[in-house]
């Protein structure tokens, strides 16, 4: 098998075919020089004011999400709401996704803690939620376990 791959290696070249193997292997290399140092931060290693204020408006928005889903989930449902069996799981999805999306969108660095801690937001809610006369369901920390990763995920893909 290694004589094979030798051979066609030898003969790519040969046919006029790229690949564009070096310019991604240049493309790699200027990456790694980048990484180094973002040009956000200063020579002294800080963060400029516009990221600091960035950062902080990202906690400032997950902090006031986290609210909002406490204030709806931990209040009783009235009666008379309609119910769509499932329907719930899909606004606790949104909900999770909208609470760590301007978290790591911000600062793809508070994937470390943020990720666990709305997990563990979410499972402390469905613990509380049967004293405040609403039934806890796992399946809908599931719907949080998945709103929270698929947000958190966006968020590293749009960040880059």
């Amino acid at each position: 098998m290694t004589e094979f791959c030798r051979r066609i290696a030898q003969l790519l070249p040969q046919c006029g075919a790229n690949f564009g193997w070096e310019r991604a292997q240049d493309r790699m290399g200027k990456a790694k020089q980048t990484e180094k140092r973002s040009p956000a931060i200063g020579a002294d290693g800080a963060l400029s004011r516009q990221d600091r204020l960035w950062q902080r408006a990202g906690l400032a928005l997950g902090l006031a999400f986290a609210l909002i889903i406490a204030l709806a989930t931990l209040f009783p449902v009235s009666p008379r709401m309609p119910q769509v069996n499932g329907v719930d799981k899909v606004y606790h999805f949104i909900a999770f996704a909208t609470l760590i999306f301007p978290l790591i969108l911000t600062d793809s660095r508070r994937w470390f803690w943020a990720v666990p801690l709305a997990i563990a937001y979410g499972g402390v809610i469905e613990l509380v939620q049967p004293s405040v006369g609403r039934g806890a369901e796992w399946l809908d920390w599931g719907a949080d376990i998945s709103g929270v990763l698929a947000g958190a995920a966006l968020a590293e893909l749009l960040h880059d």
